[in-house]
């Protein structure tokens, strides 16, 4: 459960950072963007680019997929939240994509 709830809170920073670069995007953006990386990593939070390259038996696995459930789900979180609270980004995201 420690690492679900670490996975879902990694996912939302990554989002905030995320959202920070769609918000300036260009270097401005780039720096904030590592904001997120920075609080995954102070906080020592399951990351899924982190815990991939690591995977050599069937408990890593599970606790890869599990680190991945959780990162999709703090995205989606954080993702609707900013959809709803700032529409203007949706274009600019849709552009990228």
């Amino acid at each position: 459960m420690k690492t679900f709830r670490s996975s879902i809170l990694a996912g939302i920073c990554i989002s905030i950072g995320g959202t920070a670069y769609l918000t300036s995007p260009d270097i401005l953006g780039a720096i904030l963007f590592t904001f997120g990386l920075l609080t995954v990593v102070h906080y020592k939070f399951a990351l899924y680019t982190g815990t991939v390259g690591f995977v050599k038996t069937k408990q890593d696995a599970f606790r890869t997929l599990l680190t991945l459930l959780g990162n999709i789900i703090g995205c989606i979180m954080t993702g609707l939240a900013i959809r709803y609270s700032k529409p203007d980004l949706i274009p600019v995201a849709q552009h990228i994509t």
